[in-house]
């Protein structure tokens, strides 16, 4: 069902055929990222078992599913706004590094789509890495770009209105307010 609703997401702002089965197979790479078969033999057509009994991938996804980002290096693969080549860029840096921020760096530095590409990566690195492998610094300067924690006199109150914009891993909230407040700490 996740599969199948993740196609039909598509169809809101991008319905061609080839963006539908490229986010039905990506749903299928974060459900084998969550049951932590992302790197064994599933890696790229294992999602077929979740496939099967529905209809099979079209030529290019299947290509992508069959591995087609482990035969290429830049420039044949692009992150283009094209979402088989992105996702194709995605996995590339996926395949070709261990951690988080590496593969990041590797898909956004392809150029062209990087904000598609790097969303594409984030997203099934994040499932794969978790949470706590997103590098701290980058989530702080998030964190002060959103605004997201202000250290402010009413800060208790948008937390409690809020909860999910205030869980940041690990002591990282100290320091985006050590860094908005110039080191006065500030109980939040």
């Amino acid at each position: 069902m996740a599969i199948h609703n993740a196609g039909e997401s598509s169809r809101t702002t991008h319905g061609a055929p080839s963006a539908v089965d490229a986010c039905r197979y990506f749903a299928g790479l974060l459900l084998g990222a969550l049951e932590e078969q992302l790197l064994t033999s599933l890696f790229y057509s294992g999602v077929d078992r979740y496939h099967r009994h529905r209809q099979p991938l079209p030529r290019e996804i299947a290509e992508i599913a069959n591995g087609s980002c482990k035969l290429k290096e830049p420039p044949e693969i692009i992150g283009s706004g094209f979402v088989v080549r992105s996702l194709e860029a995605a996995l590339w840096a996926f395949h070709r590094t261990d951690c988080f921020r590496e593969g990041a760096l590797r898909a956004v530095n392809l150029g062209d789509a990087v904000d598609t590409t790097g969303a594409i990566y984030g997203q099934l690195a994040g499932v794969y890495y978790g949470v706590n492998a997103i590098p701290q610094d980058w989530i702080v300067r998030l964190a002060l770009r959103l605004g997201a924690v202000p250290c402010q006199p009413g800060l208790g109150k948008l937390r409690r209105i809020y909860p999910s914009r205030f869980k940041i891993v690990g002591k990282i909230e100290e320091r985006v307010c050590d860094e908005v407040c110039g080191n006065k700490r500030t109980i939040i």
